[in-house]
């Protein structure tokens, strides 16, 4: 499983979109460590925050000018 990119769609609540390209194979405990490391990283303390996560093969990323590889 690899998640391509993230994208913040809305502020309140804060909702990220993050594209994998096996979305449904994300476990919960994954789920919940990426919630962890936004709240710390970026001051989202006691604020409810919304990870949604779709299906995404990297092509999106690579439209937009991101990097779709990872960096190998």
């Amino acid at each position: 499983m690899k998640i391509r990119y993230v994208t913040q769609s809305t502020t309140r609540p804060p909702t990220f979109i993050l594209f994998a390209n096996v979305p449904q194979g994300i476990p919960p405990s994954y789920r919940r460590f990426l919630t962890r490391c936004l709240r710390e990283h970026y001051g989202f303390a006691g604020t409810p925050i919304r990870l949604l996560f779709r299906k995404g093969s990297g092509r999106e990323a690579a439209a937009s000018g991101g990097r779709a590889g990872g960096g190998r």
